[in-house]
C-alpha cells in the first residue's frame, strides 16, 4: 500500500488520467443506449385521390374521389378542394356520408376509411392544372396541425360542337350536307375513341394489372421492394380505378375489389417503411397482406 501511494505521488499525471478514465467509462457505455431509445415513431397520413377522367366538355361533370384511412389525426379530418371558379363549378352532389359538408370542404372521421366525392362541372373552355386537394387535422399525440396536399394536373374543358350554327349560316345544300357529314364523322370518331380507350383500360385491368400484382406479391413474399407505385400511379388517374370497379361489379361477391386493393396499397406503404427503417426481416409480419393480394390476383385472372 505504501509503495502504491509512493508511486502515485511520484507520477501525479498518471493518477489523474486513471481517475478520469474510471469515472467517464460508465457514461460512454450508457449514452448510446439512451440515445437509441428516444428515436421518435413516425406514421404517415394515408390518403389518395382518384379522378374518373381529365378531359370533359363544357357543361359535363368530372368526379374526384378521396380515400382517407389514418388513425394519425384526432377526432376528424377536413378535406377541401381548391379549383378555378371561372372554369369549374362545384356541384351540390358532394358525398360526405357520415361527415359534415361545409362549402367546398368535408369533415370526416379519418379512422373509418370513408370515401369523399367532389363533382365539378366544366364552365369555361381551357386547359389548366391548379385543382388542389387538401387534407388537414390535428395530430393525436403532438396536437400539432397536419396539412397535406395533392395536385391534379392537366384537366381540360373542351368546347361544345355548335353544329346548328353551321347549318343556319350556309344557303348551299352541299355545305349543309358537308356539315352533317362532319358532325356524324365527329360523333362517330369520338364514340370509337371512347370505345378504344375503354378496351385499353379493360385490357390493362385484366392483363397488365395482374402481372404487376404478381411481381408485387413475389417481392412481398421474399421481403424485397414491392414497386407498388408502378400500378398505383396508373389507378389514380385516367379512369382505370373506375374500370376496375366496373369489372368487380360483374364478379358476384367481389364488388369491393377495388377498395380492397386500395387498402392493400396503403399497407404496402407501411411495409416499405418498415423494411427500410429496420434491420429485421419484416416479411413474416405481412404474410396476411400477401395472402390478401393473392386473392385479388386470383379474381382478376379467373
Amino acid at each position: 500500500m505504501k509503495q502504491h501511494q509512493k508511486l502515485l505521488r511520484g507520477k501525479p499525471l498518471l493518477g489523474i488520467f486513471l481517475w478520469v478514465v474510471a469515472i467517464s467509462l460508465p457514461f460512454s457505455l450508457v449514452l448510446p443506449q439512451s440515445q437509441a431509445q428516444v428515436k421518435p415513431e413516425t406514421k404517415p397520413l394515408r390518403w389518395s385521390t382518384f379522378i374518373d377522367r381529365k378531359s370533359l366538355k363544357k357543361g359535363e361533370d368530372i368526379s374526384i374521389k378521396v380515400w382517407l384511412d389514418s388513425e394519425l389525426i384526432d377526432d376528424f379530418a377536413t378535406v377541401t378542394v381548391f379549383f378555378p371558379p371561372s372554369q369549374l363549378e362545384l356541384k351540390e352532389e358532394l358525398s360526405c356520408q357520415d361527415g359534415v359538408k361545409k362549402n367546398s370542404s368535408c369533415q370526416v372521421d379519418p379512422s373509418k376509411n370513408t370515401p369523399i366525392t367532389f363533382v365539378l362541372t366544366g364552365k369555361k373552355v381551357g386547359k389548366f392544372n391548379n385543382v388542389l386537394i387538401e387534407v388537414s387535422g390535428e395530430d393525436k399525440k403532438t396536437k400539432k396541425a397536419i396539412t397535406e396536399r395533392q395536385t391534379i394536373q392537366n384537366i381540360e374543358v373542351q368546347g361544345e360542337a355548335q353544329w346548328w350554327s353551321m347549318l343556319g349560316s350556309s344557303p348551299l345544300l352541299g355545305v349543309l350536307i358537308g356539315g352533317l357529314l362532319t358532325i356524324i364523322t365527329t360523333l362517330l370518331t369520338n364514340h370509337l375513341q371512347n370505345l378504344r380507350a375503354k378496351r385499353q383500360r379493360r385490357q390493362w385491368v385484366l392483363t397488365n394489372l395482374p402481372a404487376e400484382l404478381k411481381i408485387t406479391h413475389k417481392a412481398l413474399y421474399q421481403g424485397r421492394e414491392t414497386g407498388v407505385e408502378l400500378w398505383m400511379d396508373k389507378l389514380r388517374t385516367e379512369g382505370y380505378y373506375t374500370e376496375l370497379q366496373q369489372f368487380a361489379k360483374q364478379k358476384p361477391g367481389e364488388e369491393d375489389l377495388a377498395e380492397r386493393l386500395l387498402d392493400i396499397a396503403f399497407s404496402l406503404g407501411d411495409y416499405e417503411r418498415d423494411r427500410k427503417e429496420t434491420y429485421r426481416n419484416v416479411k413474416e409480419e405481412y404474410q396476411e397482406l400477401a395472402n390478401n393480394l393473392a386473392q385479388i390476383i386470383s379474381v382478376l385472372t379467373t
